[in-house]
């Protein structure tokens, strides 16, 4: 049996603090839940904890009066209920959470966790009597199961050539986007790119085109979208990748979408575009608002860690691109403080940031896009400016424009859609020039690309997607800052259904 060692708040790991929560925690909110949601709690405990012993005496103890209780009312029971039965010690918690089944994956997580810590130091132990035998070794990596890499320390005198040759094309993921890769050499390892617009500008669509782009590349990314589901954003990669010169059908996004598509399209997809994607030579995962139990650093270091193990099973090396597709919808990630939502968005660029530059503390480097909002005051100035915004139109634009290494705007109106074109301006770049005024690039929404296929589009926009894009500008006045309070999301790499097809959004 684990002893129950959960009776702070808070958990030291290293210098940082995350909060560690108890089974008091799920007791209480198991009393606030409606039924279905509790059987499917109780289930996942017993498989992952019970059945593997690592809940206390007392934790079972709980469990068993939560669940005899249940059955005796014959319905869910009250915290008092459940108190005034539970008699062993004063059950006390004032954590609640909309989601019960994330805080119990979350407690899980840290439990197991635990478990593993409490394994390692165990077998350390025997390596002063016994030495590091093969045997030792071997529970090491069983215990771990994972692929993090400790990297030793080199001096940067020794390594400064090596370097230095390497910077010297100037390389980095390339977006797609002919016009911004020779000006900015592509988005390097260890920085910060911002990705910015206002509402219906084509951000997510840009996006997706540059996580194709970098797929196609041999780059590894993960999508971590607050906003759009995985389902829908890949079906915009589907609809980008059907632009490609090999592909002989173009899918439209809003046909996947309503679930339109003609049965010859529905098996093109399956037979043609989704087997292509999947060769490609990069892999891609996406998270979305179900996939991440809370706005959590410790749930977000979690969930990249698993991508970053599933890159390494997959391809032989880790992540090279993180997209956050918006970085406002982290505002309320800190909901027990009262902090600022300037202040909170600010702290998530500097976990970003600090990623970036040592990913999961493993002397790795990758790059970062956060995708930003931009005020509405920043949209009507692009407006008069022709598209071009400038710094102070991004949302928290301190942190956002701190951590970047580059700012790329984006803009679009009906006469630029119906020509298939966009607008981006460079409103930073560390390494290079920005630019005065928005450059046009290629276009097309109907099919979800920013930047060009490497041919010519061969596409026409049909008068029901020009109608429904056309939707989005009828009252730019009317226009509402997007919400902020929605929850983080499911690793997309399980599979969604696509009619009756499965896919896996990142694996062999």
């Amino acid at each position: 049996m684990i002893c129950n060692n959960y009776k702070e708040s808070q958990l030291k790991i290293g210098t940082s603090v995350v909060r560690a929560y108890r089974f008091e925690d799920i007791i209480k909110n198991l009393c606030n839940a409606n039924e279905n949601l509790v059987k499917d709690c109780i289930s996942f405990i017993k498989s992952s904890l019970l059945d593997n012993k690592l809940l206390s005496n007392n934790e079972e103890t709980m469990l068993f009066t939560f669940e005899n209780l249940y059955k005796k009312l014959n319905a869910i029971p009250s915290f008092e209920i459940f108190q005034n039965q539970f008699s062993k010690t004063k059950v006390d918690s004032n954590v609640e959470m909309q989601d019960v089944l994330s805080l119990v994956k979350l407690f899980v997580t840290q439990r197991k966790d635990l478990n593993t810590s409490k394994l390692l130091i165990n077998e350390a132990k025997r390596i002063p009597v016994e030495g590091k035998t093969p045997e030792i070794m071997e529970h090491f990596t069983n215990i771990l199961n994972s692929s993090s890499t400790n990297v030793k320390y080199e001096n940067i005198m020794d390594r400064i050539v090596d370097l230095y040759d390497r910077k010297l094309d100037n390389s980095g993921i390339k977006t797609g986007i002919e016009q911004i890769d020779k000006e900015i050499g592509g988005l390097k390892a260890g920085q910060v790119s911002v990705l910015a617009g206002f509402t219906g500008m084509g951000k997510s669509i840009c996006s997706v085109s540059i996580m194709h782009s970098a797929i196609t590349q041999g780059y590894n990314v993960c999508y971590i979208s607050l906003e759009i589901s995985a389902e829908h954003l890949m079906y915009n990669l589907i609809s980008r990748h059907s632009l490609e010169p090999k592909m002989t059908k173009k899918i439209e996004h809003k046909n996947l979408k309503s679930k339109s598509l003609t049965k010859e399209e529905r098996d093109y997809v399956e037979s043609d575009i989704l087997p292509d994607l999947d060769s490609l030579p990069g892999k891609f995962y996406i998270l979305d608002e179900q996939d991440i139990e809370s706005y959590d650093y410790f749930v977000f270091d979690s969930k990249l860690q698993e991508i970053e193990n599933l890159c390494i099973e997959e391809t032989g090396k880790g992540l090279d691109l993180l997209i956050i597709d918006h970085i406002q919808m982290l505002a309320y990630s800190d909901q027990s403080s009262n902090l600022s939502e300037n202040t909170v968005i600010n702290r998530w660029c500097n976990y970003f940031r600090s990623n970036c530059l040592d990913f999961l503390k493993t002397k790795r480097q990758i790059h970062t896009i956060l995708v930003s909002q931009i005020n509405r005051q920043g949209y009507q100035k692009a407006i008069r400016r022709d598209g071009m915004y400038d710094m102070t139109a991004l949302k928290e634009a301190n942190e956002l424009e701190t951590c970047a290494a580059v700012i790329l705007g984006i803009f679009s109106d009906p006469s630029l859609i119906v020509s298939k074109q966009a607008k981006i301006g460079i409103l930073k770049n560390r390494d290079g020039n920005r630019s005065n005024d928005a450059m046009v690039v290629p276009a097309d929404f109907a099919h979800q690309l920013i930047g060009s296929t490497g041919s010519t589009i061969h596409t026409t926009m049909d008068d029901d997607t020009f109608q429904d894009i056309m939707g989005v500008f009828d009252n730019y006045s009317d226009f509402d800052d997007l919400g902020l309070n929605t929850a983080i999301g499911r690793q997309g790499g399980i599979g969604d259904e696509f009619g009756e097809i499965t896919f896996d959004y990142g694996s062999d």
